[in-house]
């Protein structure tokens, strides 16, 4: 990227790239300009529409069409770089792989495994934001674009994306502002999202992050059998979470946690890759709880969004929208070769309180499986696999569910007031396509183990998250831990 500048609008038809500086990012008057090593990113109308020239609904785009783009890192303190923050010309988006801070970031992912394997597969994402300018107002699509790539392809070459805007998606961010978009006005008015530290977690070093959670309460019970398995033949992905809402810390501040009404999806790949894998099992006997976890770097990022109005090139407001946004992931993974580090502990994570306040207990009644009549009889199993169909009714790939709010709530400090917030939002650990999808691991009753446990039946409770996770125009309940109660 270039260095910033203020630029006299009169020379913009002169030059190439304009930029002006905003906080810590830039502002880039851009036509596109394609070389031989990036990410092109075309975005496009459901009518396939050159998206800046044509229509969004029944507006015009009135020419303008802002993007920020933001890339993720796998290490810290910083878990993400803004590549891009400006306007398209033409509704291409060319991202040089050569650009300074594209490359440290294609660079920090394609050195992060040893294994040249590792490198050829490893998948993550570019969060791309996207404000337009029409006739009526400023809209922006809700949930923000997540567009998958791998670093080394862009490194070694062009990789082309499509983005379509559908207007069903889109929420109105301000009233019409046509009269001061216009030539001659000499004024620009942008938006951004800008992280704030104070209510964000982004630790450095590698965390011990509940995958499993099995607790077996009481004394007349049954041994329980458990396994789970990362299969290193098929696609893992750790999913993004992003969540929207308005005034989102000054409600949690007054304690008004009821009007916080949160959107709650769960997107694209943060990181992935189809060589990983990882096998727990073992038993948990009668008043006894065992907990698989896996050593990754979670991290939960709390955005805020600003509308910034420029004169001639100088900043004159900068005002909050209101709009609040926070983002869920999983950045990094640990890996020993191909097998992700991790391991079994008895007892109960340290952010269980966290996750038991973040979540709801029931007892899922699956049919065609054993757990049908929501209980095991002894010798009956059901698999992690028919858990999470029974949730996932939208096949939105959503599986293990992974508490990162919880552990945020745990472990970073954040105000205490912002907590009950957070502590609810997981994260998705998926296995590839819905059409392929393959997970292994079970739950089984056991019964009486030597002299250990009795032969009695066994209620299965699982914890759900407190949100409601928004697919299309629908709602539904995702797994948090994976957590079963026996009892």
């Amino acid at each position: 990227m270039p260095t910033s500048r203020n630029v006299n609008r009169k020379l913009l038809a002169l030059l190439l790239v304009a930029i002006i500086s905003v906080s810590t990012a830039s502002i880039i008057y851009t036509m596109f300009q394609e070389r031989s090593k990036g990410i092109k990113i075309v975005f496009k109308d459901l009518s396939n529409k050159n998206l800046v020239t044509g229509a969004v609904g029944s507006a015009k785009t009135l020419g303008r069409v802002e993007v920020q783009v933001e890339a993720i890192l796998p290490t810290g303190p910083n878990t993400t770089e803004t590549i891009f923050l400006g306007f398209l010309n033409d509704s291409k988006l060319f991202l040089d792989a050569e650009n300074p801070k594209f490359k440290k970031v294609l660079e920090a992912w394609v050195n992060l495994y040893e294994l040249e394997e590792l490198k050829e597969n490893l998948e993550t994402s570019l969060i791309v934001s996207v404000w337009i300018f029409n006739e009526t107002g400023v809209y922006r699509p809700v949930p923000d674009i997540v567009v998958g790539y791998k670093p080394i392809e862009a490194l070694k070459g062009l990789i082309v994306k499509t983005v379509t805007i559908d207007p069903k998606t889109l929420e109105k961010i301000d009233e019409s502002i046509s009269s001061r978009v216009k030539n001659g006005w000499g004024g620009t008015v942008i938006y951004v999202w800008e992280k704030d530290p104070d209510l964000s977690w982004e630790p450095t070093n590698y965390i011990q992050v509940p995958v499993l959670i099995v607790k077996n309460d009481l004394s007349y019970s049954g041994v329980i059998y458990w396994s789970i398995i990362i299969e290193a033949t098929y696609e893992t992905w750790f999913k993004i979470t992003l969540s929207y809402g308005f005034k989102i810390e000054d409600k949690a501040k007054n304690q008004e946690y009821d009007t916080i009404d949160l959107k709650v999806y769960s997107t694209g790949t943060s990181i992935g890759d189809s060589k990983w894998s990882f096998y727990q099992n073992n038993c948990t006997e009668p008043e006894e709880a065992k907990w698989v976890y896996i050593e990754a770097i979670p991290v939960h990022l709390h955005y805020k969004e600003y509308k910034c109005v420029y004169w001639h090139g100088h900043l004159i407001s900068k005002t909050a929208t209101g709009n609040e946004k926070m983002e869920d992931k999983i950045v990094n993974v640990h890996l020993s070769g191909v097998n992700i580090e991790g391991g079994t502990k008895n007892g109960l994570p340290e952010c269980i309180d966290e996750f038991y306040d973040g979540t709801t207990e029931e007892s899922p009644y699956i049919s065609g499986t054993d757990l049908s009549d929501g209980k095991l009889d002894v010798g009956e199993w059901v698999t992690l696999g028919q858990i999470f169909n029974y949730y996932d009714v939208y096949e939105n790939d959503f599986e293990i569910g992974i508490p990162v709010g919880s552990l945020a709530a745990q472990f970073a400090g954040l105000p205490s007031f912002i907590e009950p917030v957070v502590k609810g939002l997981c994260i998705s650990l998926s296995w590839g396509e819905t059409a392929t999808r393959y997970v292994n691991g079970v739950l089984q009753n056991y019964g009486r183990e030597g002299s250990v446990g009795y032969d009695i039946w066994e209620q299965i409770y699982v914890r759900v998250s407190k949100y409601q996770y928004t697919y299309g125009n629908y709602e539904f309940k995702v797994p948090a831990g994976i957590y079963f109660r026996c009892y």
